[in-house]
């Protein structure tokens, strides 16, 4: 079974998909959080899917930077599409962060909009999905981005940049 096929059968047929020519997405976070692994991992199943790609990973210049400081923040970009990729991107569609990596990122999260979900906030949706349930079903899952921060919004917990 292909991964396509797996992931039609698990959303919903009434939720909105947008087709996207590629997409460039950013793995952030301290030295020593995984993200070179991390971005490595995805660049593979990308590739595996029959992905076209191009990666950039960035090291930082000081492996153990003092507390509170982004100068020890490790990334891992990647550009990857259907079509011919010739660059890793300019800017990214997609940010993962880890702390303090999200901090590294909010001026350019903040000029775009973009809003900040964090690990307690993805914890708080679990809960909110869960007690949801109804019958045999152990959650209740929301399928839309707008979906979740909306709920987010009623709880008062999430952050906007």
């Amino acid at each position: 079974m292909s991964i396509s096929s797996t992931l039609q059968k698990e959303v919903p047929s009434d939720v909105p998909r947008e087709k996207l020519e590629s997409a460039v997405v950013r793995f952030a976070g301290d030295s020593g959080d995984g993200m070179q692994l991390t971005g490595g991992q995805f660049t593979l199943a990308t590739a595996l899917a029959g992905n076209d790609l191009a990666t950039f990973p960035d090291f930082p210049a000081e492996i153990r930077a003092p507390a509170g400081t982004t100068f020890g923040v490790s990334s891992f970009q990647i550009n990857f599409g259907s079509h011919g990729i010739k660059t890793s991107g300019d800017s990214f569609d997609v940010l993962v962060a880890m702390n303090p990596g999200r901090k590294a990122f909010e001026v350019a999260l903040k000029a775009r909009g973009i809003r900040s979900v964090s690990f307690d906030d993805w914890k708080r949706i679990d809960e909110m999905e869960r007690a949801a349930a109804d019958g045999a079903a152990p959650r209740r899952k929301f399928v839309t981005i707008e979906e979740m921060l909306d709920a987010l919004d009623d709880e008062g917990n999430s952050e906007v940049i």
